[in-house]
């Protein structure tokens, strides 16, 4: 079955200062749910993918934007931009393709699992474009993944770590 770009899935993938549409999914893979809403006239489906490029240590087979030579204060900086910037997205989204729903959230990198409490200006600036079904998921470092960091994510919004 083939469908056309306006009736797949549209990903959008966030750094701190871009944006690119990556490619359609195609429909037969999407769940029901998210079908439903990619089918409706009231509302358009989308994926985020978010962009945390710190890592504790460079792997040498990873091919990611990423740094393990950074300070808090330049974390700080990075999620302040990248909110920002995924703020201007989110209000261009809405002015130019009208109503949506976010069906899931991916924040990778990097290490994401390195950062914790950089999460709440951005869960602040999704809370209106997400429900209950989002998937929110984040890459985490085995390591990273204490109880304390996991009920901390949960609390926050995440309902899916991908471990590795």
């Amino acid at each position: 079955m083939n469908h056309s770009v306006c009736d797949c899935y549209r990903l959008f993938e966030f750094h701190a200062n871009s944006c690119s549409l990556l490619m359609p999914i195609n429909l037969e893979r999407a769940n029901k749910d998210s079908y439903q809403m990619m089918t409706s006239p009231k509302k358009h489906a989308i994926g985020i993918y978010l962009h945390i490029p710190f890592c504790s240590f460079m792997c040498h087979y990873c091919d990611f934007a990423k740094t393990a030579n950074w300070t808090k204060h330049q974390v700080d900086t990075y999620i302040d931009s990248l909110n920002k910037h995924l703020q201007t997205w989110l209000d261009f989204l809405k002015q130019s393709i009208g109503p949506f729903e976010i069906v899931s959230i991916n924040i990778g990198g990097g290490t994401p699992s390195l950062i914790t409490s950089g999460y709440k200006p951005i869960f602040r600036t999704l809370k209106n474009d997400i429900s209950d079904s989002t998937e929110v998921s984040l890459e985490a470092n085995p390591n990273d993944c204490t109880q304390d960091n996991v009920a901390y994510w949960k609390s926050l919004g995440f309902n899916r770590i991908s471990i590795g």
